[in-house]
């Protein structure tokens, strides 16, 4: 008795490939998410899709005098933020105190304000507006491990990727 035996898929060609897959995969991935971090802060929104918490009447006061727009949601008053999100490699880099808007923190109330070619300017707004100190409520527009889910059209991608490759 004779036994032929047909393979229809080529792991060898897999095993060549899915290094290569697996950092399109993670590359693609993080790109999104920069882009996407960069979205919720334009439309002032939290990573689960809701709004942000309205910003305080302290930061409006600060914006007034930055001559900086009253109305626009919390972390646009320059843009600066939100420009500096790049995706490098597998790491998303953003301005340091993106973290602390992420978390929340407690301010002083003691606003400085640039002059160009003077010296700052200081306004004490403790106990005048919101009390001694104010608290910045958290932003959540970073993922955490929890709450990050992969993008469907680049996870559809990577199986496809793997899918061709297995093929004799």
């Amino acid at each position: 008795m004779k036994l032929n035996l047909k393979s229809t898929v080529d792991f060898g060609k897999l095993s060549a490939n899915i290094k290569k897959y697996i950092k399109r995969f993670e590359l693609e991935t993080s790109a999104l998410e920069a882009v996407k971090m960069k979205d919720r802060i334009a439309r002032g929104r939290t990573h689960d899709g809701k709004n942000m918490e309205k910003i305080h009447k302290v930061t409006r006061l600060t914006r007034k005098l930055r001559n900086q727009n009253v109305s626009s949601p919390p972390l646009n008053a320059t843009g600066a933020l939100r420009r500096s999100i790049k995706a490098r490699g597998l790491k998303i880099y953003a301005k340091e105190y993106a973290e602390y808007q992420d978390a929340g923190f407690t301010t002083n109330n003691i606003v400085r304000i640039p002059k160009k070619g003077k010296k700052s300017q200081y306004f004490d707004f403790r106990g005048k507006v919101v009390g001694r100190r104010g608290t910045t409520p958290t932003r959540k527009f970073i993922h955490t491990d929890r709450t990050f889910k992969y993008n469907r059209k680049v996870v559809k991608r990577f199986y496809s990727q793997i899918r061709e490759s297995l093929k004799k």
